[in-house]
């Protein structure tokens, strides 16, 4: 991340990117994880540290891919875990509310790729 950029965000923000020197951190659209080593920063919210953190969580888990949809909330899920004790060290809350929001997308989603339109049935995704 650019200097100009980097001064751009909050003193918080700034020692977590220096803290995590193996991580390069860029601007984006969304929060998102690019294995192995890239962090996106989506746009600014007032959780956008705690965003960050989740994101960096995917990189310490050295989470790559995914093959079902329940593998990827387990992967949503361990993130969120790893962000935890991050938002302890940096004194960042850690909003309960925000994250069973984000989780609450993705188990709405495997159940809706998991239930049969026709017969209402569950079925496990095998691949």
């Amino acid at each position: 991340m650019r200097k100009s950029t980097l001064n751009s965000l909050s003193p918080t923000l700034q020692q977590i990117i220096t803290d995590f020197p193996n991580l390069t951190f860029k601007r984006g659209s969304r929060f998102t994880f690019h294995p192995p080593n890239t962090i996106i920063l989506g746009p600014k919210t007032t959780d956008y540290e705690l965003l960050t953190l989740h994101e960096i969580g995917h990189a310490l888990s050295n989470h790559k891919n995914y093959k079902t949809y329940l593998e990827l909330l387990k992967m949503e899920t361990e993130a969120w875990r790893r962000a935890k004790p991050l938002a302890q060290k940096y004194q960042i809350p850690y909003n309960k509310d925000l994250i069973e929001s984000h989780l609450n997308t993705y188990r709405d989603y495997l159940y809706l790729k998991t239930t049969c339109p026709h017969c209402g049935n569950y079925c496990i995704q095998s691949s």
